[in-house]
């Protein structure tokens, strides 16, 4: 099962130095960003308006829910189609330093929730639960599917 959020393309476009992306590079990862962004919005824009339908009331539907998992499928199967493009797009060592930088943003993120943390149990009660909510939101951060394998040495392609 891949992951819902939309992989972080224009991320890697921002560490292009860092990567030592080619134009050629940055012009294909940009049309994969723009490409996963105009495909996910409709349906992301379903996903809204099925939550909004129920939002506020005890029997939300959750989102293993039955009329949600064939947005959230195809979501996963474009981000997966998506994440797939950009490590054809990347060489063998782009890959192992994006792997690097994003493990490095993992490891950023882990720090600034345990200030969070930290700060949270020095505050009020009736504080954590708004701090709580909002850290929610950013916890989850999606990463590359193949930095788990190893880099295999792929020509990329334009």
């Amino acid at each position: 099962m891949g992951p819902i959020q939309t992989p972080p393309v224009y991320g890697l476009i921002g560490q292009r130095e860092k990567l030592g992306l080619t134009s050629a590079q940055v012009t294909a990862l940009d049309s994969i960003g723009v490409h996963i962004d105009r495909t996910n919005a409709p349906l992301m824009s379903r996903l809204r308006e099925l939550r909004g339908e129920y939002g506020g009331r005890r029997n939300a539907p959750r989102p293993d829910s039955e009329e949600l998992q064939p947005a959230l499928e195809q979501l996963r199967r474009n981000n997966q189609q998506a994440m797939e493009g950009v490590r054809n797009v990347l060489t063998a060592q782009q890959r192992t330093t994006a792997c690097e930088l994003a493990r490095e943003s993992a490891r950023e993120a882990m720090r600034d929730r345990r200030g969070e943390y930290a700060q949270r149990d020095r505050q009020p009660r009736g504080m954590r639960g708004a701090m709580a909510a909002d850290s929610a939101l950013t916890w989850s951060r999606p990463t590359w599917t193949w930095c788990a394998a190893p880099a295999q040495g792929s020509a990329p392609r334009s």
